[in-house]
């Protein structure tokens, strides 16, 4: 790839590879080599040294594919900057929500972002936001260091919304409601992913017993939802912390 060309072209070299995505609705639409993980993963390997594919979930339902590569070396002594990388994928999210989403040629894009209540996730944020025709919308955000960015498909039949973002937060329960209560999806995979520096910052309700580094389930699932699948996975530098919830059958939306 011509980024790796000017990289080494001016002497800086791979030091870690993320490769993430949730598994598609309509992969046989894909170019190629996205048509599958196990494709992606045989493109990445002539490129990178040391890769590992994970497939984490249900293999038979919504799942999230995860390609790390990282370079062999003892970080021991070494002082590592705080490195954390917090998504929600979100399914079969509410008309209501997905209304802002739909071009309107009397309306502006800011519009969108405001209606929907993007704009508080984080209020002072420089933001970047498109609504796309027919329809379809995406943003990116910047907050100091940090970024956050968000896509949307809103036809009913396939609807879509992903949130992620690096900025540095000790807990992220807020920030999933209010991205939570903006979509109300039926159906959502959360992952939070950070090096040992980031995750032991991070808070911990003791007085929950499911809860996570970072995030109060018990409050989040106060919101109508329920934990499918709780994995965590361990990797050299850095730890996964991964969520599949639905909505409770009985829940109001």
């Amino acid at each position: 790839p011509k980024l790796l060309d000017i990289a080494a072209s001016v002497g800086l070299r791979v030091e870690d590879v993320f490769y993430n995505r949730q598994n598609f609705f309509f992969p046989e639409k894909q170019l190629f080599p996205h048509r599958s993980f196990v494709s992606e993963v045989k493109e990445l390997d002539k490129y990178f040294k040391n890769g590992a594919a994970y497939i984490v979930g249900k293999l038979n339902g919504n799942h999230w594919n995860f390609y790390n590569a990282e370079k062999k070396q003892n970080t021991q002594n070494q002082v590592l900057d705080e490195d954390m990388t917090f998504e929600l994928l979100m399914t079969g999210l509410d008309t209501r929500s997905t209304a802002p989403f739909f071009y309107d040629s009397k309306s502006t894009f800011r519009k969108a972002t405001e209606e929907s209540g993007i704009d508080k996730f984080f209020p002072g944020a420089k933001i970047d936001d498109y609504v796309f025709k027919p329809y379809g919308y995406s943003m990116n955000g910047l907050l100091g260091k940090g970024y956050f960015t968000i896509h949307v498909t809103p036809q009913q039949n396939c609807s879509f919304a992903s949130f992620e973002s690096n900025i540095v937060l000790q807990d992220y329960t807020s920030n999933v409601i209010k991205v939570l209560e903006c979509f109300n999806p039926s159906q959502f995979i959360m992952t939070l992913m950070g090096n040992r520096a980031s995750m032991s910052k991070l808070i911990r309700n003791e007085s929950d017993s499911h809860s996570k580094p970072g995030l109060n389930l018990e409050e989040i699932c106060k919101k109508g939802f329920s934990v499918q699948d709780d994995i965590f996975l361990k990797f050299e530098h850095y730890d996964l912390v991964f969520l599949q919830m639905t909505r409770k059958e009985t829940a109001k939306r």
